[in-house]
């Protein structure tokens, strides 16, 4: 009997999270949510190149959120901030002179409900729009030295652009490493492009299907199922309309770029390896770094090790050391300073390289974040990692 209700209680836990929760969230703020949204002038006219930036300013509007929006101005675009916190006044004043509008919302439905209520906004004017942005604070963007992006995306020619795609490829399990192959395809059931930076044509814009997503998508509270419905849902619906897509970080040759490195770099790579929340590859790391180098067979085992580990965590985390460092990636992610401890070390390295004074700007902002200041953040790490 015990079993019969295991099996029912998660059966009804599915149920819940995939349809009743998405259902009720979505209904809650299309009756209530939406009546707390504020909306307020930027000093940017409008044009018809968009771009909607979502923040959650949990520690203020910080000089990077200002660097992101004045980077995004300089490309032509109309920002439209879309703030998942209340916003203080001087938030506002600070944000206004590089948007055209900002809109303050709740904090429901992760990016995707944010980017919903943006999209919603420029709805009446979109067949004057060439080009629409997605892009959230998720990540510090655009890094000293970097590729510049959004000419990225125009040299990319598609329709449909992310800065980088997920689900490409079938990890092992960690201890299967050595059998991994590097067999990047677009066409997985599960592929996508990161919500993190996100790029729309006209041909897309044009298509009423894009607009239909927007009005029909179910936000919800469950980080996961705002994955399958809106970075896949998105993802799957205009490749499956024949739009062309691509992203800036190519994948295709990745696994040949890495297998030409030398022995001495491989290492620095397997060590710098940021691995948020999964033990048992952090346990198989630490294993095959305490064979390094062992045997004639380490080179191709150091190959597959990283490619693996890239594919189980996702090429936007895993490896900055070298998609910021040396693929000049605009992109580094905000989260592993929370994450994980050797994630948060590694994160505060590579900011460490920026040079100043964007350098010193990250450097403060993660320390603020974290709530410390750094030689009090080394000692919690090194407590947790012991």
């Amino acid at each position: 009997m015990k079993r019969v209700f295991r099996y029912a209680y998660w059966r009804w836990r599915g149920v819940r999270e995939r349809y009743v929760e998405p259902f009720a969230t979505t209904l809650w703020h299309r009756l209530y949510g939406r009546r707390k949204i504020r909306t307020m002038p930027g000093y940017r006219k409008p044009g018809s190149k968009v771009a909607i930036y979502l923040i959650y300013p949990k520690w203020t509007v910080q000089p990077s959120h200002i660097r992101s929006m004045a980077y995004l101005a300089e490309k032509g675009f109309s920002v439209i901030v879309v703030s998942n916190l209340a916003l203080s006044p001087n938030d506002i004043d600070l944000l206004r002179p590089h948007s055209t509008s900002i809109i303050e919302r709740p904090n429901i439905g992760y990016d995707f409900g944010g980017y919903q209520d943006g999209v919603r906004s420029i709805r009446s004017c979109r067949d004057a729009l060439d080009q629409l942005i997605l892009v959230n604070d998720s990540t510090w963007f655009p890094l000293a030295g970097s590729r510049d992006w959004i000419e990225d995306v125009s040299a990319l020619g598609v329709d449909f652009a992310g800065a980088a795609s997920n689900l490409g490829l079938a990890p092992l399990a960690p201890e299967e490493f050595r059998s991994f192959e590097w067999s990047y395809e677009t066409g997985r059931p599960q592929f996508h492009y990161g919500s993190y930076a996100l790029s729309f044509g006209k041909k897309i814009l044009r298509d009423g299907a894009f607009w239909s997503f927007w009005d029909r998508f179910q936000i919800t509270n469950d980080k996961i199922q705002t994955v399958r419905r809106g970075e896949v849902g998105l993802s799957q619906l205009l490749i499956g309309r024949g739009h062309s897509h691509g992203c800036t970080l190519a994948m295709d040759d990745l696994g040949s770029y890495v297998a030409s490195l030398s022995d001495e770099r491989l290492g620095q790579l397997v060590r710098a390896l940021i691995i948020p929340q999964e033990r048992e590859l952090s346990v198989a790391k630490a294993a095959f770094l305490a064979h390094e180098p062992a045997s004639a067979e380490w080179r191709g085992d150091a190959v597959r090790f990283i490619l693996n580990a890239i594919a189980r965590t996702g090429i936007s985390y895993a490896l900055p050391e070298l998609t910021v460092r040396e693929l000049g990636f605009p992109f580094l992610k905000k989260s592993p300073l929370f994450l994980d401890s050797e994630g948060c070390r590694e994160t505060l390295r590579i900011l460490k390289m920026q040079p100043d004074p964007i350098g010193t700007e990250l450097l403060a902002e993660a320390r603020h974040m974290m709530g410390t200041d750094e030689p009090e953040r080394k000692r919690l790490v090194s407590t947790k990692a012991a």
